[in-house]
């Protein structure tokens, strides 16, 4: 289907009166047309057709279509095979973000062929067997999740803060209560703020290493 609408594209041509061409030929291996399955008539082409060759006729072709069906499977078969399966604990590579990332099975889901897999960025991810490589890599470093990082950071940096100025860390603890604008940055440390509708705003982890101007 995709060579036949890039060879219409090319060629400067209607797609659709490909498409018509196509649902008016037989099928591959029986006499009969999609459109004839579909229909149980041909469809009226630029071609020149017999008005009686255009009339209504039921086909009954399903036991064309099983014998079709089972011997592209058999072929099928033979170069096919089930992947092993993975046990908690596997190391694994995982799609995420566009990016192969290393993970590690942490259970089996009740879903069919699915996994839990938890990856280096700290974060669970659900993936069918296709999509699991398993490699013979180190298990990934267990880390908290993104929210206790986040938590643990902005401690790190409130301890270090009033071992440097005692009176830095009331500021930023009595500051959970005013507005977004009132949040004072000291030392280019910007801690978590609370908004005028009373959501908590934090920083992303990513930024935790970087100084604001």
């Amino acid at each position: 289907m995709k060579q036949l609408l890039r060879k219409a594209h090319d060629s400067n041509t209607d797609p659709y009166i490909a498409l018509l061409q196509y649902r008016n030929a037989p099928l591959k291996g029986l006499d009969v047309s999609p459109a004839q399955l579909l229909l149980s008539r041909s469809l009226r082409t630029k071609l020149p057709a017999l008005n009686q060759n255009l009339h209504p006729k039921v086909m009954n072709a399903r036991k064309e279509l099983v014998f079709r069906q089972q011997r592209q499977k058999m072929y099928h078969d033979r170069t096919s095979k089930p992947l092993p399966s993975l046990t908690k604990g596997d190391v694994v590579r995982v799609q995420h973000n566009g990016t192969w990332t290393r993970g590690e099975v942490s259970q089996v889901h009740s879903a069919p062929r699915s996994y839990i897999v938890n990856t280096e960025e700290g974060s669970a991810l659900r993936r069918n067997r296709r999509d699991l490589i398993q490699t013979k890599e180190d298990p990934p470093i267990d880390r908290p999740p993104m929210e206790d990082v986040s938590l643990q950071a902005q401690d790190q940096r409130e301890v270090e803060m009033q071992a440097s100025d005692p009176d830095s860390s009331s500021v930023i603890r009595s500051s959970g209560n005013q507005p977004a604008e009132e949040i004072m940055e000291s030392d280019g440390l910007r801690s978590s703020m609370k908004t005028r509708s009373g959501r908590m705003s934090k920083p992303p982890v990513r930024f935790s290493d970087y100084l604001l101007n």
